[in-house]
């Protein structure tokens, strides 16, 4: 449920019982629930309808498994002081940038600050 609240649009649970978020347009606020809506549909999808397969990369033997590693919605990047909208538009107009990249169980530092694994 949205609703405005002064000047912001906030998404509540269906009951109203719990804010879920506040943006600053009506649009933001249906993109973080839309986004919220898919997220459940996502995984299983990715989860129960990916091949995992085997591959080499630098004579080592890998296990590629497909993902969907991003659905539009707030997120808080670890390089981020506060949380983000990230709207499916902007990461759709280079999805081919993200094949290949590694998926890490945890993000890599260098002196005690996170840096990037690619």
């Amino acid at each position: 449920m949205i609703k405005k609240k002064g000047e912001k649009w906030c998404l509540y649970t269906k009951d109203g019982s719990k804010e879920l978020g506040c943006h600053d347009t009506k649009g933001e606020a249906e993109a973080q629930e839309r986004a919220i809506n898919s997220k459940v549909a996502v995984s299983f999808r990715g989860a129960m309808g990916s091949t995992l397969r085997t591959a080499n990369f630098d004579g080592r033997e890998y296990v590629v498994v497909p993902v969907v590693a991003l659905v539009e919605g707030v997120i808080h990047p670890v390089n981020s002081a506060a949380p983000e909208l990230v709207l499916a538009e902007e990461f759709a107009k280079a999805p081919n940038g993200w094949n290949g990249r590694p998926v890490l169980w945890n993000h890599p530092r260098l002196n005690g600050r996170r840096v990037s694994a690619n």
